[in-house]
């Protein structure tokens, strides 16, 4: 395949991708293999699964999860979050109502915090950490050097990495103002070969700041190239994936 998904891939993925506000950048297929566990960026222990929603510093973190003010609002963005010296605008998890109460209630958060890096995970109230099936994250990076192409960069390699040689799809695309999305489809793990999963990406920086906001489905292994046996509907994962496309980052 020489580094290019088969002709029947690319036509399953030019179907999935139609009508999506997308402008196909590039198709690969990672063919390495490497040690990252499965569970993606940042990695719960039973000790750091909270029952609740976390309570957030506003420095040099973030600050609580608010309602946007009306003349905030966004379509499709209804959320904010501090960022360093930022802020973030963003969907709330898609197994919620558009509502913050709701959402905090309905979900199980984790973070992760150190100078100049910030995480925060999000599951249904009904998985756990260890086996989720669903996850929405956001990564934040200060002084990040590179930009976005770099951020989703190193995004890819992760799933190079983690994943079985031959199992990894990915399409870069650009949202609005340029914006770059990265949807990945990982049919096996490289340390747990039953089980694989698909992300949607977007990538935002203001400054020297960098937001990776992304929403991940986890199931059984499964064919890259067929997207009806993928663990989330191609439906779902659209209407997902335009809804982050809705995420802002801006000053305070």
């Amino acid at each position: 395949m020489n580094g290019l998904i088969a002709k029947t891939g690319k036509r399953a993925w030019a179907t999935l991708l139609a009508g999506a506000a997308l402008t196909v950048l590039a198709t690969s297929q990672a063919m390495s293999s490497g040690s990252r566990e499965p569970a993606q960026l940042v990695q719960a222990t039973p000790q750091q699964e909270t029952p609740t929603a976390p309570t957030l510093r506003q420095a040099p973190g973030a600050a609580p999860l608010t309602p946007m003010r009306p003349n905030q609002r966004l379509s499709n963005a209804n959320g904010v979050i501090r960022l360093f010296d930022s802020v973030l605008l963003f969907p709330l998890p898609d197994w919620t109502t558009l509502n913050t109460s709701t959402a905090m209630q309905a979900s199980r958060f984790n973070r992760r915090q150190q100078p100049g890096v910030f995480a925060l995970e999000a599951i249904p109230r009904d998985e756990t950490f260890q086996n989720w099936k669903n996850i929405y994250a956001l990564l934040a990076i200060q002084n990040f050097r590179g930009g976005p192409a770099r951020n989703m960069m190193l995004a890819e390699d992760n799933f190079q990495q983690g994943c079985a040689p031959g199992t990894v799809r990915t399409v870069r695309g650009t949202a609005r103002e340029g914006v770059p999305t990265l949807l990945v489809a990982c049919g096996a793990y490289a340390k747990q070969p039953d089980m694989g999963e698909v992300g949607v990406f977007v990538f935002l920086q203001r400054g020297n700041t960098a937001v990776r906001l992304y929403r991940e489905w986890r199931g059984p292994a499964f064919d890259p190239d067929d997207t009806n046996a993928w663990p989330v509907e191609r439906t779902q994962l659209m209407k997902v994936f335009n809804q982050l496309q809705a995420a802002r980052l801006r000053g305070q």
